[in-house]
């Protein structure tokens, strides 16, 4: 198996589109942002209050 140079790859997610959808009351895009854009939110914000499981708590999952 070869590695593989991903460096090159691009985000595929639309943001616009996202944010759009959001802006019409899209519950189901709000729910894809929340998915694409949580991970580095929570990195964020255990920067912030420097605890992961308060920062967790903060940056729960709605679902």
């Amino acid at each position: 198996m070869s590695d593989i140079d991903v460096s090159n790859l691009i985000d595929e997610f639309d943001h616009a589109a996202a944010l759009n959808r959001c802006a019409r009351g899209d519950q189901d895009a709000l729910h894809l942002l929340y998915r694409q854009e949580a991970p580095k939110l929570l990195g964020v914000v255990v920067r912030i209050v420097k605890d992961k499981g308060m920062a967790e708590d903060i940056v729960h999952d709605p679902a």
